[in-house]
């Protein structure tokens, strides 16, 4: 059983790998089939692993090309442990809104239903101190007191 699982995750660090190569980037993404065959694999292995990675939203699928790139949540993870160069270039400029806003604010992205919160700045109110945490979801919503 743990060797099944060692080559699930080899196979699924494996695709990972191949959708952040040149070929991929440079193509705005790979199919099944091209992964599968620079990586060697079977297509319904590569197709299993990618539908696990997008599950977490670790890829994307571009259903009008039958593509997949890479999702946000790898940037929301490279953020957490390499050097965040867009999320530092963002910083100033979230805590420059919200200190003009009085508001929190984010650098996030829509993914389905949900929002990826990527860098959040932190505001002060009164006593209470509010903070939001990077790489995670929340329900994408209008928040009520900004429906019309």
């Amino acid at each position: 059983m743990a060797s099944d699982r060692e080559t699930s995750i080899r196979r699924g660090i494996e695709v990972l790998l191949s959708l952040g190569s040149a070929e991929a980037i440079e193509q705005g993404g790979m199919g099944v089939t091209r992964i599968s065959e620079t990586l060697g694999r079977e297509k319904s292995q590569v197709s299993r692993a990618l539908k696990a990675l997008a599950e977490y939203g670790l890829v994307e699928r571009n259903r009008d090309a039958l593509t997949y790139r890479l999702g946000w949540r790898i940037y929301a993870l490279a953020q957490l442990a390499g050097e965040p160069r867009l999320l530092e270039e963002t910083a100033p400029r979230l805590q420059r809104l919200a200190a003009e806003t009085q508001e929190r604010a984010h650098f996030s992205v829509l993914q389905g239903p949900e929002v990826l919160t990527l860098a959040p700045r932190r505001r002060t109110l009164s006593s209470f101190t509010f903070a939001e945490v990077a790489g995670i979801t929340t329900q994408a919503g209008m928040p009520r007191r900004l429906a019309a």
